[in-house]
């Protein structure tokens, strides 16, 4: 079934999907080793470690915002090209001071670059999935991203719990390397796809602003308050509590990871099968509750087997939450303002999303003695945003039906 799907895509979205490949399998790993290496190595407390992604997340929001109105101005292709040169430069930089445990603020300083720079790229790349696919394959090219984003994700995690055991410095190089790559494979394959016309109906575009939308607001909202609780498994929070509470090695959390992994390449298309079925917003709020449950299970026991079992549970939550966001933006954005939508919407997460490492290792140290109390937290915030969501429902299928209707 997947290799039927990548082969249906146009060449465009294969070469995307290819370079989400090298992305997850180079950079994903890096922030959990990081986090590992500053609270062990370098010994830093919980609370500063979030504030590291915080300040990351604050620097991401203005940028995210000027860069998607400077795609949809310039065009996709040209800022495609830069970013992966800036992150070949910066990733190698990082891999230097973690090899030599260089000064700690260059440390911070270039992961937090590296952060910026990806978190501007996915902009990009957004935009240009959805130039590149019709409305009703829309999911399907999203999704091509997704899994072979998380194949590589599972190739690098195992990997860097290989490089883990030796020197977890030397995994850092990766990143570097697999930026040539993307850059390569983006000269190469991706044409320049901004829309060479604009929406002419003017209530149209009277109606449609992007810092007026609010129907953009609240989505993004929703989405981004629910994955600051639902998303504490890919912030410091998750390995953190891993290593300090149940003693795990970090061999067998990146294991984890990859089995997350896997679970996304064997079930994701056939979980979209559920997500059109019953509307992405109920899977949406589906997804949650999925993943509520498994906060639950993190809470109560140490057992390996469980917790990998557990992370099933997560990911089939991961992958049904997964459809709502990209596909719905890529849905109510006018043709001429992709960019500047997602980047709106990336900007606006990223304010709330600053908060999700801070969050999560304030309430590791709040409940230090008792951390099934943190999970419960998570937990029952999560089942609330399911709910909530399925609120807006009804208004996503309106500005649907009004921009397919003014849509040359």
């Amino acid at each position: 079934m997947i290799l039927g799907k990548l082969r249906s895509q146009t060449s465009v979205i294969r070469a995307m999907g290819y370079a989400d490949f090298i992305r997850g399998f180079g950079r994903y790993p890096t922030w959990i080793l990081l986090v590992i290496y500053l609270s062990s190595i370098r010994n830093m407390s919980f609370i500063d470690i979030g504030a590291i992604f915080f300040v990351q997340s604050i620097i991401s929001f203005p940028i995210n915002i000027a860069g998607g109105r400077f795609i949809d101005r310039v065009g996709r292709r040209s800022i495609s090209l830069i970013l992966p040169l800036a992150l070949v430069i910066i990733y190698f930089l990082l891999f230097v001071s973690v090899l030599d445990n260089g000064n700690i603020w260059f440390i911070i300083v270039e992961f937090v670059s590296t952060g910026i720079l990806s978190s501007v790229q996915w902009v990009v790349i957004n935009a240009i999935i959805t130039d590149n696919s019709t409305l009703s394959g829309r999911l399907d090219a999203f999704t091509v991203l997704r899994i072979l984003g998380n194949a590589g994700i599972g190739v690098g995690l195992v990997l860097s719990g290989v490089f883990a055991i030796f020197q977890p410095a030397l995994f850092f190089v990766v990143p570097a390397g697999g930026s040539i790559v993307e850059f390569f494979i983006f000269m190469k394959y991706v044409p320049e796809s901004k829309p060479s016309f604009a929406v002419d109906n003017h209530e149209n575009r009277r109606k449609i602003k992007v810092y007026r939308d609010g129907l953009l607001i609240i989505i993004t909202v929703i989405m981004a308050t629910s994955a600051l609780f639902a998303n504490q498994w890919e912030t410091p929070t998750l390995p953190l509590y891993l290593t300090r509470f149940l003693s795990i090695p970090e061999e067998f959390i990146t294991i984890l990871y990859a089995i997350n992994t896997v679970t996304v390449i064997m079930f994701q298309y056939r979980l979209n099968i559920i997500a059109e079925k019953i509307g992405y917003v109920r899977s949406f709020s589906l997804g949650l509750i999925l993943y509520a449950m498994s906060f639950i299970v993190f809470g109560l026991t140490g057992n390996i087997i469980i917790l990998a079992l557990n992370v099933v549970l997560l990911t089939l939550g991961e992958s049904l939450t997964n459809p709502f966001f990209s596909v719905t933006i890529s849905r109510i954005a006018p043709v001429d303002k992709r960019g500047e939508y997602f980047g709106f919407s990336s900007a606006i997460s990223g304010i709330i999303g600053t908060f999700s490492p801070f969050v999560g290792t304030l309430f590791l140290t709040i409940f230090y003695n008792i951390p099934i109390e943190m999970w419960v937290s998570f937990s029952l915030i999560t089942v609330f945003m399911a709910f909530v969501a399925l609120l807006t429902r009804s208004k996503i299928l309106d500005r649907e039906r009004e921009i397919k209707a003014n849509t040359p």
